[in-house]
């Protein structure tokens, strides 16, 4: 799968058909995902079960927060 060609569209818009890799990490060696993950965490606690303890802390970092399923009338599925 390391050389599996997958459509992108480039910054023009374009589509893209070069080659692409895929490389996996386990998510406790990589510090981007366990933060990505630490803070949809927090999400969901604060929304899920109301506990705002550690959204608190991630809160002056995020830019908007929305329920992308309370508004609108399209159905997508």
């Amino acid at each position: 799968m390391a050389n599996c060609a997958y459509l992108f569209l480039d910054e023009g818009g374009n589509f893209d058909f070069s080659p692409t890799g895929i490389l996996h990490h386990a998510s406790r060696s990589h510090y981007g995902l366990q933060i990505a993950d630490y803070c949809n965490w927090a999400v969901f606690r604060k929304w899920q079960k109301g506990e705002v303890e550690f959204y608190d802390l991630i809160k002056p970092a995020l830019k908007s927060e929305f329920d992308i399923f309370r508004t609108g009338t399209t159905l997508y599925y």
